[in-house]
């Protein structure tokens, strides 16, 4: 039976009649010009917007900035960064935590390293308290602006920091063990100050990290695609080098992966047994008795990761 669905030519004939007709259509489409953004400050100025609300200033600057960050013109993308901030809204916390960032690396790229480091670590302040993603973000800026300044102490500060909160991330290991390096030689520069850590305990703190990150990698080397397996390898085999240069006897690099890898098992472990609750696999967060509260963060730090050369040294 017939029941006459089928299109006929003059159906699909006067449909195009109708998309011909710009009216017909539901609504009106904007056309925007390529860095339309350029122009509308060098035509219209701040005071004179037409094309856009004035509630869209900030974002205009914003992508002004953004135009200018990836010509690598870095002095004019901070100009329009600053620009929108001036004019954001206090409450907007999402944009104004990209902007402060920008601004941040801006300055760090043009050689402003103070006013850079200053925006960075007012962020990790304000972060503090937010969710983990935020204080990730803000430590990672932080790092990166101490390591363009050699602020060597700083740097490890920010990354140890960003260990606890990702300690199965390898990157973040594997870096955090180059900083100690890059400590210990201003370390052995210096000689004279008391605040410094031994040169011992940068040592441990290193092989900690390198032996730490390659178990990591090699870790997901089994579910891995062969192009992640094969940077992993190269990776490995790059930390292996490292390890072995580390002043250590071979039994106690063996003890620091038998302590790393006995962690990761009890952590799958309690991973099996928790069906619904979220694990603390950083610095356990308990109440803190008088001897833990005078710990500094290195020190609970140092407590919670590189305990196995000092059960080598009771043992």
């Amino acid at each position: 039976m017939d029941l006459g669905l089928a299109f006929d030519d003059d159906d699909l004939q006067n449909f195009k009649k109708k998309i011909d007709d710009i009216s017909a259509l539901p609504y009106h489409v904007k056309i925007v010009q390529p860095e339309w953004f350029e122009s509308a400050f060098d035509v219209q100025g701040l005071h004179g917007w037409t094309e856009i609300e004035t509630e869209q200033v900030p974002h205009a600057y914003k992508m002004s900035g953004d135009f200018h960050y990836y010509k690598q013109n870095y002095r004019k993308a901070s100009e329009q960064y600053q620009n929108a901030l001036d004019l954001l809204p206090e409450n907007n916390v999402s944009v104004r935590q990209d902007l402060i960032e920008s601004l941040s690396r801006c300055y760090m790229y043009i050689g402003q390293t103070e006013e850079s480091l200053h925006l960075a670590r007012n962020l990790v302040h304000d972060l503090s308290k937010e969710d983990e993603a935020h204080q990730r973000q803000s430590l990672i800026l932080l790092s990166s602006v101490c390591a363009k300044a050699g602020l060597w102490a700083e740097f490890v500060n920010c990354l140890e920091k960003l260990c606890c909160l990702q300690p199965y991330y390898a990157q973040f290991w594997s870096q955090l063990g180059d900083a100690y390096a890059n400590l210990l030689n201003e370390i052995q520069m210096r000689h004279d100050d008391a605040d410094d850590p031994t040169p011992l305990d940068c040592q441990i703190r290193q092989l900690t990290c390198y032996t730490r990150a390659k178990l990591l990698h090699k870790s997901v080397n089994g579910t891995a695609s062969s192009l992640v397996r094969l940077r992993n390898m190269n990776l490995i085999r790059e930390l292996e080098k490292k390890i072995a240069c580390a002043p250590f006897p071979e039994r106690e690099k063996t003890l620091a992966v038998e302590f790393i890898q006995q962690e990761f098992e009890n952590q799958a472990t309690n991973i099996k047994e928790s069906n619904s609750e979220v694990l603390e696999i950083c610095i356990p967060v308990h109440e803190s008795t008088d001897d833990e509260s005078k710990l500094s963060q290195s020190q609970l730090f140092y407590q919670r990761f590189c305990t196995w050369f000092t059960k080598d040294k009771v043992g």
